[in-house]
């Protein structure tokens, strides 16, 4: 396997999907760092500094959308995708 110098972030609260997304992008090369939450997606973000945020909309503390609002209010750009069942 090759290492990928790009590091993703991964919001989801449903604990089975996030381990498989972690898997399936740890697999792949990746470092992959997560949160369970928009609040912690946050700090997350601000101290690990991901080149890409894989995020839930609907999820507890703080949604997605409200998420990327405060994520743009920190002044962060890393760009979103947005994963919903």
């Amino acid at each position: 396997m090759t290492k990928i110098d790009k590091k993703i972030l991964i919001v989801e609260d449903d604990e089975d999907f996030l381990f498989i997304l972690q898997k399936v992008f740890s697999e792949a090369g990746f470092t992959v760092v997560a949160a369970k939450d928009g609040e912690l997606a946050i700090e997350t973000a601000v101290n690990e500094k991901p080149d890409l945020i894989i995020s839930d909309v609907l999820m507890p503390r703080l949604d997605g959308p409200s998420m990327v609002q405060k994520l743009k209010e920190e002044g962060i750009k890393t760009p979103v995708v947005f994963l919903t069942n």
